[in-house]
C-alpha cells in the first residue's frame, strides 16, 4: 500500500486525483486508498462526484446534482448523476445522512 505522499508523486495516479476549475475542487483531502484499492480505480466522473462532493458536504441531492451539472456532468444524460451515485455508494463511499450526501 502506497501512502498518500508516495502516491501524489506518480502522475498516473496524482493526475486524476487533482481537479480544479472555477470552483477549485480537489481530492487532496481524500485518502488514496479510497480512491483505489479494493473499490478498484474509478472513472473521471466519479472522481470529479466525490471531489464536488467532499467539498460541500453534507450536501442535499438537487444542490449536488446543480453542481455536477455546472461542471459538465449529467448535462446530456440525467440518468448520468444517479449511475455515478448508485456505483459510489455501492463501493462503500458515499452515503446519505440526515443532513444530506457525505463522503464516508
Amino acid at each position: 500500500m502506497w501512502s498518500r505522499e508516495e502516491a501524489l508523486t506518480d502522475p498516473s495516479i496524482r493526475e486524476p486525483l487533482i481537479f480544479l476549475s472555477e470552483f477549485r475542487f480537489s481530492l487532496r483531502d481524500i485518502p488514496t486508498d479510497s480512491v483505489t484499492g479494493k473499490t478498484g480505480t474509478l472513472t473521471k466522473n466519479q472522481l470529479t462526484y466525490l471531489s464536488i462532493l467532499k467539498a460541500h458536504e453534507p450536501i442535499q441531492i438537487e444542490a449536488l446534482n446543480e453542481r455536477l451539472r455546472d461542471a459538465g456532468i449529467g448535462v446530456k444524460r440525467k440518468a448520468d448523476l444517479v449511475d455515478l451515485r448508485l456505483a459510489l455508494q455501492s463501493k462503500g463511499l458515499i452515503y446519505e445522512g440526515m443532513n444530506g450526501w457525505s463522503t464516508k
